[in-house]
């Protein structure tokens, strides 16, 4: 006598069911919001370091600057005092331009730096992601004699 087999569910079963295929898509959705939340800040951070290093490099072409005309560049004429010759610097004495780059670099997130002239030092201020100066994400670098 031939047994009848009964047919296996499980040969029958060539798909996922939609249940299974939502667990999966949310588990997904987790995890990628988790990712993108860690690598937002990291992120963020590493755009603030990277313009402490830039208001850092513009020390030493202030320093020559300061070194050949007498004293840093006003807050009038800013930054832009490295490059070109300002009108109120010393016959003679402006013996730039101090960078290499033909304009002054914009922070990370494409601002302009603010400079400003203070007491024989000077203080270079990003307003950080927000664009908005005054508020906690600005970056600034303060040099004072």
């Amino acid at each position: 006598m031939q047994k009848k087999r009964l047919p296996n569910r499980n040969q029958q079963r060539k798909g996922f069911t939609l249940m299974e295929v939502l667990i999966v898509m949310a588990i997904l959705v987790i995890l990628g919001t988790i990712v993108v939340t860690n690598f937002s800040g990291v992120l963020s951070q590493s755009k603030a370091d990277s313009a402490k290093i830039q208001m850092q490099n513009f020390e030493q072409p202030l320093e020559l600057y300061k070194l050949g005309v007498g004293q840093y560049p006003t807050t009038d004429t800013g930054l832009e005092a490295l490059i070109t010759q300002p009108p109120n610097a010393p016959d003679g004495k402006w013996r730039g331009p101090y960078l290499k780059a033909s304009e002054i670099p914009a922070d990370p997130w494409g601002n302009a730096y603010d400079y400003q002239a203070a007491d024989g030092g000077f203080t270079i201020t990003s307003s950080g992601e927000d664009g908005a100066t005054g508020t906690d994400d600005d970056v600034t670098h303060t040099v004072s004699q």
